[in-house]
């Protein structure tokens, strides 16, 4: 190995170094890691699973509050705060399909008895009835009435927190089932509240749901549809809601709307749903949107727990090993290549970087490869650079040197070997030839000066460049004489 190529073995390490502690100092995910996951989704839903996915029969379902519920009678005369009838018919109707929970992502924090007296009556003994099953959301500051609370008579899991944390850009990806206060106490979200009425006992704290469908192609049928059914075909929603947790929440365009990782996943295509029983699954509530409305992240992330369909972030020490690995490969990337070819070959290797994410994503884990990308092309670009100041400068040093009178390739073979620059001297075989033009003497007494000069350089240019063919050099010309060597300065 030359001497210009002993820094590689330090610039390759030091680079592995630096990545493995920058990666260690790094939070568990970096700004970039959300997007290269909710793309990994997307990429992931493309590939055939490794076996059947349990969410392909859904354990959820979704009674929607949407625009064509709010039109049809009596919904269309009553005040959206004083829907406790229309409560007590809808939860009566899946009670008796067997819905395993019902779950409000409402708040009902008015009661209609203040206005007048027995306006909730069918609700609260609805409530009563049915109160093993039920779940009121809350959020954080606000209960639902107490005279709807009053007829649930639970020490515990009636309600649940209703509130949806997002990352620094905006996007549901972690979703908090389980909350705890600064005194140390636990608080169920939504959909661990329904879980504990289905009677489900291990709940995580929180997950990161990795879903292969967009969250509004679990099934989603219309307030009013329901009722309808209710009254008219109580037992076609049996099939609809028997065994399942049925989530309740608006599916308008304007409010309550959230954007999921999962979001570029294809939604189900829009369609107009005509009242009919059993009731008919809406399609996307607003299409070409990246949002979808609140109640879909929470059944979601209940479809998810029950399903085991969530991952969990890999140990750091895999981030670790992915960092140095990728900044070492980036590195020889940078001081063996061209940096054209380089700058081409680092967006598939980074590609294939996240399509690791993407197949571990299958055996519920995440690896977050932001950063470790980030490194690699780091790597590459100060590898480069390191070899730049430390080559090119010495090889611009050796063609200002002998540029002018050896030929390139002679030149590029002592840049190689700086040894053949070694002061000193060395004993060593060569060929040396002298060249001299015949009757050189005699023409120059029968032609002019400007025709001698035109003709002498042409000769001398065509025995130059057949030196410098053979890989030898021209040391000097001498009149109409040339002396070139073979086999110094470099070898032959």
């Amino acid at each position: 190995m030359g001497n210009r190529r002993r820094y590689r073995a330090p610039t390759v390490l030091a680079a592995l170094l630096i990545a493995a502690l920058l990666q260690s100092l790094m939070p568990e995910t970096v700004p970039g890691d959300g997007r290269l996951y909710d793309l990994a989704l997307a990429a992931r839903a493309r590939l055939p699973p490794a076996e059947q996915p349990a969410g392909e029969a859904a354990k959820v379902a979704i009674v929607a509050l949407d625009r064509r519920s709010l039109a049809t009678p009596p919904l269309d005369k009553t005040p959206r705060a004083l829907f406790a009838p229309i409560w007590a018919d809808m939860v009566t109707g899946l009670s008796a399909a067997g819905a395993e929970a019902i779950a409000f992502d409402l708040l009902l924090a008015i009661s209609g008895e203040a206005f007048t007296k027995g306006y909730d009556r069918n609700f609260q003994r609805a409530l009563a009835e049915n109160r093993a099953r039920i779940v009121l959301g809350r959020s954080a500051k606000t209960s639902p009435d107490r005279r709807y609370l009053a007829p649930l008579r639970s020490k515990g899991g009636a309600l649940g927190l209703m509130e949806i944390a997002r990352d620094t850009d905006g996007v549901v990806r972690r979703l908090t089932l389980v909350h705890r206060t600064r005194r140390g106490k636990t608080v169920d979200g939504l959909a661990a509240a329904a879980l504990r009425r289905a009677g489900r006992r291990e709940i995580p704290e929180a997950i990161i749901p990795a879903p292969r469908r967009h969250p509004e192609t679990l099934p989603t049928y219309a307030l009013a549809d329901i009722l309808a059914c209710a009254a008219s075909a109580p037992e076609s929603l049996g099939a609809l809601f028997g065994g399942r947790l049925v989530f309740v929440g608006t599916v308008l365009g304007e409010e309550d709307r959230k954007r999921p990782a999962s979001r570029f996943l294809a939604p189900p295509p829009a369609r107009t749903v005509r009242a009919s029983c059993p009731p008919t699954s809406l399609g996307v509530s607003v299409s070409g949107a990246d949002t979808v409305p609140g109640v879909h992240i929470h059944a979601g992330g209940a479809q998810a727990v029950l399903d085991g369909n969530w991952v969990a972030v890999t140990p750091r020490a895999a981030g670790i090993a992915l960092a140095a690995g990728l900044a070492l490969l980036g590195a020889l990337l940078g001081l063996g290549l061209t940096p054209w070819f380089a700058a081409a070959l680092l967006p598939v290797l980074a590609a294939l970087a996240w399509l690791a994410e993407v197949l571990l994503i299958e055996a519920g884990y995440w690896l977050p490869t932001a950063f470790p990308i980030l490194m690699f092309a780091a790597a590459a670009v100060l590898a480069y650079i390191v070899r730049y100041l430390v080559e090119e400068r010495r090889r611009r040093v050796v063609q200002r040197a002998f540029g002018h009178f050896l030929a390139p390739s002679l030149v590029d073979r002592m840049v190689d070997d700086p040894g053949a620059l070694s002061l000193g001297g060395e004993r060593r075989d060569v060929t040396i030839m002298f060249a001299d033009l015949t009757g050189f003497t005699a023409l120059s007494t029968k032609v002019g000066p400007e025709d001698l000069m035109r003709l002498t350089n042409h000769y001398l240019a065509l025995i130059a460049d057949e030196v410098h063919a053979s890989g030898g050099y021209v040391d000097k010309f001498i009149g109409d004489a040339v002396m070139a060597m073979w086999g110094a300065p470099a070898e032959n």
